[in-house]
């Protein structure tokens, strides 16, 4: 998950485990693997575990990051001779 990407987030108090919330990621730690998000209902930014998000969409500089990495990292790994 990046900056800018569109998640659904649901809710670990509640009984039935349902997927109700989408927001748009405005942080997200590796390291403690918890992720903020503006809430699209609410506007309010909320925190949530990793566990508890799921990616539904990337965000545009996101998809063209990831590609040129993956483009870098193809060169890297296979060296013209």
């Amino acid at each position: 998950m990046m900056k800018g990407d569109l998640i659904r987030c649901r809710d670990w108090r509640a009984e039935e485990k349902e997927w109700n919330d989408v927001g748009i990621v405005v942080e997200y730690d590796e390291l403690l693997k918890t992720v903020k998000a503006v809430m699209q209902a609410s506007g309010l930014v909320k925190a949530y575990r990793a566990s508890d998000t799921e990616l539904i969409k990337r965000a545009p500089q996101n998809v063209q990051y990831l590609k040129e990495l993956a483009k870098s990292k193809k060169t890297l790994d296979n060296p013209a001779t």
